[in-house]
Protein backbone atom coordinates (compact mmCIF):
# COMPACT_ATOMS: atom_id res chain seq x y z
CA UNK A 1 0.00 0.00 0.00
CA UNK A 2 1.41 3.51 -1.08
CA UNK A 3 1.77 5.65 1.92
CA UNK A 4 2.42 8.78 -0.01
CA UNK A 5 0.76 10.01 -3.09
CA UNK A 6 2.53 10.29 -5.95
CA UNK A 7 1.27 13.65 -8.20
CA UNK A 8 2.38 14.25 -12.01
CA UNK A 9 2.42 17.76 -13.41
CA UNK A 10 3.85 18.54 -16.87
CA UNK A 11 4.65 21.86 -18.51
CA UNK A 12 7.27 24.25 -19.96
CA UNK A 13 8.76 27.66 -18.76
CA UNK A 14 5.44 29.75 -19.67
CA UNK A 15 3.42 27.62 -17.18
CA UNK A 16 5.98 27.25 -14.01
CA UNK A 17 4.33 29.96 -12.03
CA UNK A 18 0.99 27.59 -12.48
CA UNK A 19 2.82 24.06 -11.13
CA UNK A 20 3.72 26.20 -7.84
CA UNK A 21 0.08 27.29 -7.49
CA UNK A 22 -1.47 23.99 -7.96
CA UNK A 23 1.37 22.28 -5.87
CA UNK A 24 0.83 25.21 -3.22
CA UNK A 25 -3.22 24.53 -3.24
CA UNK A 26 -2.77 20.44 -3.16
CA UNK A 27 -0.20 20.74 -0.04
CA UNK A 28 -2.57 23.49 2.13
CA UNK A 29 -5.30 20.93 1.77
CA UNK A 30 -3.72 17.57 2.23
CA UNK A 31 -2.50 16.05 5.20
CA UNK A 32 -0.57 13.77 3.03
CA UNK A 33 3.11 13.27 2.15
CA UNK A 34 2.70 14.35 -1.65
CA UNK A 35 5.69 13.28 -4.19
CA UNK A 36 5.18 15.84 -7.25
CA UNK A 37 6.42 14.53 -10.37
CA UNK A 38 7.00 17.47 -12.74
CA UNK A 39 7.40 16.26 -16.42
CA UNK A 40 9.72 18.90 -17.17
CA UNK A 41 9.39 21.00 -21.10
CA UNK A 42 12.35 23.46 -20.32
CA UNK A 43 11.80 25.09 -16.98
CA UNK A 44 14.67 27.19 -16.22
CA UNK A 45 16.90 26.72 -13.35
CA UNK A 46 15.52 30.24 -11.23
CA UNK A 47 12.12 29.10 -11.56
CA UNK A 48 12.69 25.91 -10.38
CA UNK A 49 14.22 26.98 -7.46
CA UNK A 50 10.76 28.85 -7.06
CA UNK A 51 8.89 25.88 -7.37
CA UNK A 52 10.95 24.52 -4.54
CA UNK A 53 10.81 27.26 -2.97
CA UNK A 54 7.67 26.66 -1.78
CA UNK A 55 9.12 24.16 0.73
CA UNK A 56 9.88 27.37 3.29
CA UNK A 57 5.82 27.27 3.78
CA UNK A 58 4.96 23.37 3.20
CA UNK A 59 6.85 20.54 4.95
CA UNK A 60 4.55 17.31 3.10
CA UNK A 61 5.99 17.64 -0.37
CA UNK A 62 8.78 16.78 -2.67
CA UNK A 63 9.64 17.66 -5.81
CA UNK A 64 11.37 15.66 -8.91
CA UNK A 65 11.33 17.24 -12.37
CA UNK A 66 11.90 14.80 -15.05
CA UNK A 67 13.25 15.85 -18.12
CA UNK A 68 11.82 14.23 -21.57
CA UNK A 69 13.24 14.57 -25.05
CA UNK A 70 9.41 15.95 -26.33
CA UNK A 71 11.50 15.40 -30.18
CA UNK A 72 12.24 11.67 -29.46
CA UNK A 73 8.25 10.79 -28.19
CA UNK A 74 6.27 12.98 -30.03
CA UNK A 75 8.39 14.51 -33.09
CA UNK A 76 5.47 13.99 -35.57
CA UNK A 77 2.43 14.04 -33.17
CA UNK A 78 -0.19 17.19 -34.15
CA UNK A 79 0.15 20.26 -32.28
CA UNK A 80 -2.94 21.68 -32.12
CA UNK A 81 -3.15 25.76 -31.73
CA UNK A 82 -3.01 26.01 -27.93
CA UNK A 83 -1.43 23.42 -27.15
CA UNK A 84 2.29 22.23 -27.47
CA UNK A 85 3.62 18.92 -27.31
CA UNK A 86 3.94 18.56 -23.92
CA UNK A 87 0.34 18.35 -23.64
CA UNK A 88 0.89 14.51 -24.96
CA UNK A 89 3.66 13.84 -22.01
CA UNK A 90 1.11 12.18 -19.47
CA UNK A 91 0.97 9.16 -22.43
CA UNK A 92 4.55 8.25 -20.24
CA UNK A 93 4.04 8.67 -17.02
CA UNK A 94 3.27 4.82 -15.93
CA UNK A 95 6.60 4.27 -17.23
CA UNK A 96 8.22 7.06 -16.00
CA UNK A 97 7.36 5.71 -12.72
CA UNK A 98 6.37 2.32 -12.69
CA UNK A 99 6.90 0.93 -9.16
CA UNK A 100 4.43 3.57 -8.32
CA UNK A 101 1.29 1.47 -8.72
CA UNK A 102 -1.28 4.16 -8.81
CA UNK A 103 -0.46 7.91 -8.93
CA UNK A 104 -2.99 11.13 -9.98
CA UNK A 105 -2.15 13.42 -13.27
CA UNK A 106 -2.99 17.29 -12.38
CA UNK A 107 -3.62 19.89 -15.53
CA UNK A 108 -1.60 23.21 -14.05
CA UNK A 109 -4.94 25.56 -14.46
CA UNK A 110 -6.03 23.55 -11.34
CA UNK A 111 -6.80 24.32 -7.67
CA UNK A 112 -7.20 21.35 -5.24
CA UNK A 113 -9.43 23.13 -2.40
CA UNK A 114 -10.03 19.48 -0.07
CA UNK A 115 -7.92 16.91 0.43
CA UNK A 116 -6.25 15.09 -2.75
CA UNK A 117 -6.21 11.48 -0.62
CA UNK A 118 -9.77 11.29 -1.43
CA UNK A 119 -9.51 11.50 -4.70
CA UNK A 120 -5.93 8.84 -4.49
CA UNK A 121 -8.15 6.77 -1.97
CA UNK A 122 -10.89 5.81 -4.40
CA UNK A 123 -11.06 1.93 -6.16
CA UNK A 124 -10.50 1.97 -9.52
CA UNK A 125 -11.80 -1.53 -9.50
CA UNK A 126 -10.52 -3.48 -12.62
CA UNK A 127 -10.55 -0.31 -14.81
CA UNK A 128 -7.08 1.33 -16.30
CA UNK A 129 -7.84 5.54 -15.20
CA UNK A 130 -10.47 7.39 -13.56
CA UNK A 131 -12.07 10.32 -14.75
CA UNK A 132 -14.66 12.67 -14.89
CA UNK A 133 -17.15 13.64 -17.96
CA UNK A 134 -16.48 16.93 -19.71
CA UNK A 135 -19.18 19.34 -19.02
CA UNK A 136 -17.60 21.97 -21.47
CA UNK A 137 -19.67 23.06 -23.94
CA UNK A 138 -22.14 20.15 -25.63
CA UNK A 139 -22.73 21.27 -28.82
CA UNK A 140 -18.79 21.39 -29.39
CA UNK A 141 -17.93 17.88 -27.46
CA UNK A 142 -20.74 16.42 -29.79
CA UNK A 143 -18.65 18.23 -32.70
CA UNK A 144 -15.41 16.43 -31.18
CA UNK A 145 -17.42 13.01 -30.85
CA UNK A 146 -18.45 12.91 -34.50
CA UNK A 147 -14.91 14.17 -35.77
CA UNK A 148 -12.75 10.94 -34.15
CA UNK A 149 -15.79 9.08 -34.64
CA UNK A 150 -16.45 7.88 -30.81
CA UNK A 151 -20.07 6.71 -30.71
CA UNK A 152 -22.95 9.43 -29.90
CA UNK A 153 -23.35 8.20 -26.41
CA UNK A 154 -19.63 7.83 -25.79
CA UNK A 155 -19.05 9.39 -22.42
CA UNK A 156 -16.26 11.96 -23.33
CA UNK A 157 -14.09 12.47 -20.31
CA UNK A 158 -12.06 15.64 -19.42
CA UNK A 159 -8.03 14.19 -19.33
CA UNK A 160 -7.11 17.32 -16.65
CA UNK A 161 -7.65 15.05 -13.80
CA UNK A 162 -6.51 11.46 -14.23
CA UNK A 163 -6.61 8.52 -11.47
CA UNK A 164 -4.01 6.26 -12.96
CA UNK A 165 -3.40 2.68 -12.13
CA UNK A 166 0.16 2.66 -13.12
CA UNK A 167 0.32 -1.40 -12.54
CA UNK A 168 -2.40 -2.33 -15.67
CA UNK A 169 -1.21 0.78 -17.52
CA UNK A 170 2.06 -1.04 -18.40
CA UNK A 171 0.60 -4.61 -18.33
CA UNK A 172 -2.19 -3.87 -20.59
CA UNK A 173 0.58 -1.43 -22.89
CA UNK A 174 -1.36 1.24 -22.76
CA UNK A 175 1.40 4.10 -24.21
CA UNK A 176 1.75 2.13 -27.22
CA UNK A 177 -1.71 1.99 -27.80
CA UNK A 178 -1.87 5.96 -27.48
CA UNK A 179 0.81 6.27 -29.45
CA UNK A 180 -0.91 3.95 -32.26
CA UNK A 181 -4.11 6.18 -32.01
CA UNK A 182 -2.68 9.06 -32.49
CA UNK A 183 -0.96 7.93 -35.85
CA UNK A 184 -4.54 6.96 -37.40
CA UNK A 185 -6.67 9.56 -35.98
CA UNK A 186 -3.40 12.48 -36.34
CA UNK A 187 -5.93 14.16 -38.86
CA UNK A 188 -9.22 14.05 -37.02
CA UNK A 189 -7.73 15.43 -33.51
CA UNK A 190 -9.38 18.42 -32.20
CA UNK A 191 -8.64 18.11 -28.25
CA UNK A 192 -4.86 16.30 -29.06
CA UNK A 193 -4.25 14.32 -26.00
CA UNK A 194 -7.63 13.76 -24.50
CA UNK A 195 -9.65 12.56 -27.80
CA UNK A 196 -6.43 10.09 -28.24
CA UNK A 197 -7.50 9.20 -24.41
CA UNK A 198 -11.28 9.08 -25.36
CA UNK A 199 -10.76 6.94 -28.36
CA UNK A 200 -8.54 4.30 -26.20
CA UNK A 201 -10.98 4.46 -22.90
CA UNK A 202 -14.25 5.15 -24.65
CA UNK A 203 -16.63 3.81 -21.68
CA UNK A 204 -14.16 1.54 -20.47
CA UNK A 205 -13.11 3.99 -17.70
CA UNK A 206 -14.24 4.72 -13.96
CA UNK A 207 -16.44 7.63 -14.03
CA UNK A 208 -15.21 9.63 -11.11
CA UNK A 209 -17.76 12.07 -9.57
CA UNK A 210 -17.85 15.67 -10.89
CA UNK A 211 -16.50 17.12 -7.90
CA UNK A 212 -13.08 15.77 -8.44
CA UNK A 213 -13.24 18.02 -11.62
CA UNK A 214 -15.33 20.35 -11.24
CA UNK A 215 -15.05 23.00 -14.27
CA UNK A 216 -17.50 25.70 -13.34
CA UNK A 217 -19.58 26.46 -10.17
CA UNK A 218 -20.80 23.43 -8.10
CA UNK A 219 -22.07 22.94 -4.58
CA UNK A 220 -19.33 20.46 -3.91
CA UNK A 221 -15.96 20.53 -4.57
CA UNK A 222 -12.83 19.30 -4.11
CA UNK A 223 -10.50 19.69 -7.63
CA UNK A 224 -11.28 23.06 -9.75
CA UNK A 225 -10.66 23.09 -12.74
CA UNK A 226 -10.52 26.30 -15.14
CA UNK A 227 -10.68 25.01 -18.36
CA UNK A 228 -12.28 28.48 -20.11
CA UNK A 229 -10.77 31.65 -22.36
CA UNK A 230 -9.45 33.78 -20.59
CA UNK A 231 -7.42 31.88 -17.83
CA UNK A 232 -8.25 32.77 -14.62
CA UNK A 233 -4.46 34.46 -14.40
CA UNK A 234 -5.43 36.78 -17.27
CA UNK A 235 -8.90 37.90 -16.63
CA UNK A 236 -11.63 37.49 -13.91
CA UNK A 237 -14.46 36.60 -17.39
CA UNK A 238 -14.50 33.97 -19.51
CA UNK A 239 -16.80 33.52 -22.67
CA UNK A 240 -19.66 31.26 -22.61
CA UNK A 241 -19.58 29.73 -26.06
CA UNK A 242 -23.50 29.16 -25.93
CA UNK A 243 -24.46 33.00 -24.91
CA UNK A 244 -21.14 35.03 -26.64
CA UNK A 245 -21.13 36.96 -23.60
CA UNK A 246 -18.44 37.46 -20.48
CA UNK A 247 -19.03 35.66 -17.21
CA UNK A 248 -17.56 36.37 -14.00
CA UNK A 249 -15.35 33.18 -13.21
CA UNK A 250 -16.34 31.34 -10.46
CA UNK A 251 -13.61 30.71 -7.51
CA UNK A 252 -10.94 32.85 -8.86
CA UNK A 253 -10.81 34.20 -5.66
CA UNK A 254 -9.14 31.04 -4.36
CA UNK A 255 -6.67 30.93 -7.28
CA UNK A 256 -5.61 33.87 -6.07
CA UNK A 257 -5.34 32.89 -2.69
CA UNK A 258 -2.96 30.08 -3.65
CA UNK A 259 -1.03 31.99 -5.89
CA UNK A 260 -0.01 34.71 -3.40
CA UNK A 261 1.20 31.75 -1.28
CA UNK A 262 4.07 31.19 -4.12
CA UNK A 263 7.53 33.14 -5.05
CA UNK A 264 5.58 33.67 -8.58
CA UNK A 265 2.45 35.96 -7.13
CA UNK A 266 4.05 39.20 -8.84
CA UNK A 267 4.67 37.68 -11.94
CA UNK A 268 1.32 36.05 -12.17
CA UNK A 269 -0.12 39.46 -11.27
CA UNK A 270 2.01 41.09 -14.31
CA UNK A 271 0.42 38.30 -16.96
CA UNK A 272 -3.13 39.71 -16.03
CA UNK A 273 -2.46 42.87 -15.85
CA UNK A 274 -0.48 42.80 -19.44
CA UNK A 275 -3.45 40.38 -21.12
CA UNK A 276 -5.57 43.30 -19.97
CA UNK A 277 -3.83 45.90 -21.37
CA UNK A 278 -3.02 44.79 -24.63
CA UNK A 279 -6.49 43.57 -25.35
CA UNK A 280 -9.36 46.71 -24.93
CA UNK A 281 -12.67 44.28 -25.59
CA UNK A 282 -11.31 41.98 -23.01
CA UNK A 283 -10.35 44.76 -20.72
CA UNK A 284 -14.00 45.91 -21.44
CA UNK A 285 -15.41 42.33 -20.18
CA UNK A 286 -13.36 42.37 -17.30
CA UNK A 287 -14.73 45.82 -16.20
CA UNK A 288 -18.28 44.61 -17.05
CA UNK A 289 -18.38 41.49 -14.96
CA UNK A 290 -16.61 43.59 -12.21
CA UNK A 291 -19.13 46.56 -11.97
CA UNK A 292 -20.54 46.95 -8.19
CA UNK A 293 -18.65 44.81 -6.86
Amino acid sequence: MQNNIPIFLSSDNNYAPFVATTIASVCDNTKSFCEFYVIDGGINPDDRSKIMALSEQFKNFSVEFITIDYDKYFKNFREITYLGLSTYSRFLIPELKPEKTKCIYLDVDIIVIDDIKKLFDINLDNYVIGAVRDTGNSKYLNYVKQSIGLPANSIYFNAGVLLINNSKWVVQNITQKLFDVEQKYREKLKIADQDILNICFQNSYKFLDIKYNTMYDNPEIIIRHFTNYPKVWQADFYLDLETKQPKKIEHADIFWKYAKMTPFYQEICDIKNKFLASNLLYNRFNKLVNKGN
